[in-house]
């Protein structure tokens, strides 16, 4: 009688990475110890992968696992792999505004777009500020509003520069 036993093999779940406010990707194994030039093993059990990540979870890095089973092999080391969340992009533009020779500045105001997942302005940890080249005694013309300064774990800031007009 020839008793024909499991090889041994080597699971690797392959690190990925996603977007913010992403489903998640498809996750994908590497083998090491596959034998008779096969490319994937025949499954008994197919991979079923488990992360505690999903499209609401917060940039950062979460571990994906994979069980599963192998008809010729005996799976003797099966190695988690990451899940990379990146920040998402988000533009915040300062409103445009005006204001009387030599009065205040107003307080100036802006729009943010690209939120996800029903986040609002209360994602931002530090929210924009605004700065111009326009004095109290600036003569009367049209000024750049810069906003900058704001601040999100989730998302990467992008700017865009309204003009602010003294009248």
């Amino acid at each position: 009688t020839l008793t024909i036993t499991k090889a041994a093999l080597e699971v690797s779940v392959i690190d990925a990475t996603k977007v913010y406010g992403s489903e998640n990707p498809a996750f994908t194994l590497n083998y090491s110890g596959l034998k008779n030039n096969e490319t994937k093993p025949s499954w008994e059990k197919a991979p079923t992968f488990s992360t505690v990540a999903d499209k609401k979870s917060d940039v950062g890095s979460y571990q994906i696992s994979v069980d599963c089973s192998a008809t010729n092999y005996n799976i003797t080391k099966n190695n988690p792999g990451t899940l990379s969340i990146t920040p998402a992009a988000l533009t915040v533009k300062a409103n445009n505004a005006s204001r009387l020779y030599f009065d205040a500045d107003p307080e100036y105001t802006y729009v943010a777009t690209g939120f996800l997942n029903g986040d609002t302005d209360a994602s931002f940890t530090q929210t924009p500020k605004f700065k111009t080249d326009a004095t109290l005694t600036s003569n009367v013309g049209t000024y750049t509003i810069t906003p900058y300064g704001a601040e999100s774990k989730n998302y990467n800031i992008n700017y865009d520069d309204p003009k602010f007009q003294q009248v």
